[in-house]
């Protein structure tokens, strides 16, 4: 590399210019010719021009020379010019008075930049060394300015090369000779539209092609190219070409540039996707079936063709987690939604908008093929799956909403499918209902009951009634189930059978259920203050009360509160309530029985229950169902099954409870196959807490006034026996 001297701009000193003859009187003319406007050297002969020109320190920005001198001939001097790296560039003159023929053609082709005949003229002169030297300041800013482009090129970790105006390579950087595998002699020259980058498709190459095309006319080019790399894999290049200005304002190089934005655009699909596709499945979400739906409606609206909106939910699936886990409830999710997109046809959209909820979009469908599609997702759901080589069985309830009869926007529709999909899950699961305009109303209500409801303690709606249990041997009335009742000030007095289902759906079974527990056992407390014979207060607790932990502390405080001994209050669980999750109703119970209160099983026989459970958890009480009891006395199954639950309770140390029995017949029955106790219309509906207190003393004579008269209730008969 050169000192600082030689690199210096021109612009910033007056150029040097060397004179070389040996004739003094030459050297005297021309120098003084030029000496205005230039600094000048002279040398005689060859070997002191060639030291001049050499060194480090002010070379000279062009060589007049003689070419006929003594010891070194011009040629020569040139030759050794043209030799040395540091001297090369040096634009040459020949001065001489040869004018034989050839010898200018013989100069130019040693490598000098002009020719001028003595005797010289010195206007010419003047001009052609204003213009050569004029020359050389332009090639030496294009010098430093390739070398500032080739240095800021090759530490860049853009593919970046430089072209001429023609479009041919002057310099690639390293990130390019990486990619093509190529060395930069092999590039250079080449045309940028031909070089191997562009080979694997006609049309990139014919787009890079009109980008030089249009740089040369001072325009640049952007667009987006994709290479496949040594490995296989697909590159994204972001592709872009444009034109580097010269001091004169006119194109001087072309500056093509390409960015990797491989990883970009795969982060910006993932963003994408993930905006508008469900995590778990991969399926659409609910803002991609959105749009997808909003896309159908004005599809249906040009053509006048309906179309169908499925909502499909899992039967039980809360089960699934509760007993397997959500790991395997997640792997049941994805089985499911591959199952639903293998079932309908290419243009429908399966989407899964959380939870066990999916929702199928079937364009160009009337009522006859979306009861098809219905039947077919049947069909194909029930089939088993198999995890972690369990078996496992599920169903779906189905909703089906058509446009435009069932809604003519997203919202409307989605409402209407979904109100179909619970009336399939009320009618027994596993099958499919279409929207009408019944459960339009009914759906009304029950969103108009919920907000009534939500407001029913604060406006003391609720209220209490009360069943006795009856003990068959002695007719007493051992205790009394505390039965929930509302009636609304604005709907009157609604069915528990109607109001309890959507408190459990909605989660105001949990405040409910605290007020029973409370109101309850404030009752009963009062009761044992006044004596009344019977020993228990039996209270039904939901599921979802049993899911929150902290519920056997809101028992203890319920009791605390009220002042009512521990084993005066009974927890009726439903079957299916305490094992589905048997782990968890193990520790339930344990914390229950901890607390001194009783335990009994409602609803026995409509679940599931293992026997290996039944030993292990404290209980004290099993509930025989009155579906088991109703037809006591006409069908023999159900007095075989009867006898073998009272059975199974003796060898267990149970007491067991009939509920439902409404006919003596039944009564005898129960009496005959030793049953502990009863409960039914026979002896009393359920009564509000006056008419039950005086339901009990016109039987029965209250307690006698003893020391904590009834703190220690009497064994069940079946246990005494046993």
């Amino acid at each position: 590399m050169g000192s600082p001297d030689r690199q210096m701009p021109m612009m910033q000193r007056k150029p040097l210019v060397l004179i070389v003859d040996d004739v003094p009187a030459n050297l005297h003319v021309l120098a003084t010719a030029l000496r205005a406007d230039y600094r000048i050297k002279v040398a005689l002969e060859g070997a002191a021009a060639l030291e001049l020109a050499g060194r480090e320190t002010d070379p000279p920005d062009l060589i007049l020379l003689d070419v006929m001198m003594p010891s070194m001939s011009g040629h020569d001097v040139l030759r050794r010019l043209q030799a040395d790296a540091e001297t090369r560039d040096i634009p040459v003159v020949f001065v001489t008075a040869d004018t034989s023929e050839g010898s200018e053609v013989r100069g130019l082709e040693l490598g000098a930049v002009d020719f001028l005949t003595k005797p010289v003229d010195l206007p010419v002169l003047h001009r052609r060394v204003a213009t050569l030297l004029e020359q050389r300041r332009l090639q030496q800013s294009l010098q430093r300015s390739e070398l500032k482009l080739r240095a800021m090129l090759d530490s860049s970790m853009q593919f970046i090369g430089l072209l001429d105006t023609q479009g041919r390579v002057l310099h690639v950087n390293q990130q390019v000779l990486k990619l093509l595998a190529l060395p930069l002699d092999a590039l250079i020259g080449e045309r940028f539209w031909e070089v191997p980058v562009w080979a694997e498709s006609e049309q990139q190459q014919a787009a890079v092609r009109e980008a030089v095309e249009r740089a040369v006319h001072g325009l640049a080019s952007r667009f987006e190219t994709v290479h496949t790399r040594a490995d296989g894999t697909t590159m994204i290049l972001d592709f872009s070409l444009r034109p580097i200005f010269g001091d004169d304002g006119a194109v001087a190089f072309l500056l093509p540039e390409a960015t990797d934005v491989t990883q970009q655009k795969a982060a910006e699909e993932s963003i994408r996707h993930l905006a508008n596709n469900d995590p778990l499945t991969g399926l659409p979400n609910r803002t991609l079936l959105t749009d997808r739906v909003n896309q159908a409606i004005r599809s249906a609206e040009r053509s006048k063709e309906p179309f169908a909106l499925v909502f499909l939910d899992l039967d039980r699936f809360k089960y699934v987690n509760d007993s397997l886990g959500h790991d395997c409830g997640d792997r049941l999710l994805q089985e499911v939604a591959q199952r639903l997109v293998s079932t309908v046809r290419q243009p429908d959209t399966v989407a899964r908008i959380g939870g066990d909820e999916f929702v199928l979009l079937l364009p160009d469908t009337p009522v006859a093929g979306a009861m098809v599609v219905a039947e077919k997702l049947l069909a194909r759901i029930v089939q088993p799956f198999t995890l972690d080589q369990t078996a496992l069985a599920i169903t779906p309830s189905i909703g089906i909403a058509m446009y435009p009869g069932d809604g003519r926007d997203f919202a409307s529709l989605s409402k209407a499918a979904d109100i179909a999909m619970y009336r399939a899950k009320r009618e027994g699961r596993n099958t499919f209902r279409f929207y009408t305009q019944e459960m339009h109303d009914r759906s009304s209500r029950l969103l108009h009951m919920e907000s009534l409801l939500r407001q029913a303690i604060a406006r003391d709606e609720l209220v209490l009634h009360y069943q006795p249990q009856i003990e068959i041997e002695t007719g007493d009335c051992v205790g009394a189930e505390a039965l929930l009742r509302w009636n609304s000030a604005e709907l009157g007095l609604i069915s528990p059978g109607e109001f309890i289902p959507m408190a459990e759906e909605t989660g105001l079974i949990v405040p409910l259920g605290e007020w029973v527990l409370r109101t309850a056992t404030r009752q009963a407390k009062k009761w044992l203050d006044a004596r009344l014979p019977m020993r228990l207060m039996a209270v039904n607790v939901s599921s979802i009360q049993l899911r929150r932990p902290d519920f056997a502390a809101m028992v203890a405080d319920a009791l605390r509160e009220s002042g009512l001994p521990p084993r005066r209050l009974e927890i009726e669980l439903t079957e299916s309530a305490a094992f589905s999750n048997p782990e968890v109703a193990l520790d339930l119970l344990e914390q229950l029985h901890q607390l001194g209160v009783r335990i009994s099983i409602d609803d026995f026989g409509t679940g599931y229950s293992s026997l290996s459970y039944l030993k292990r958890i404290h209980i004290d009480k099993l509930k025989i169902d009155q579906s088991f009891i109703r037809d006591l006395g006409k069908n023999g199954g159900d007095e075989a099954l009867v006898e073998a639950m009272i059975q199974m309770a003796r060898s267990l140390k149970l007491t067991i409870v009939a509920e439902g029995v409404e006919r003596p017949q039944q009564l005898d029955s129960l009496r005959a196959r030793a049953c502990t106790e009863v409960q039914g219309f026979f002896f009393s509906r359920p009564l509000p807490a006056a008419e039950f207190e005086a339901w009990v003393l016109e039987r029965y004579q209250p307690l006698p006034l003893l020391p904590d008269a009834m703190s220690a209730p009497a064994e069940p008969a079946a246990a005494t026996e046993a």
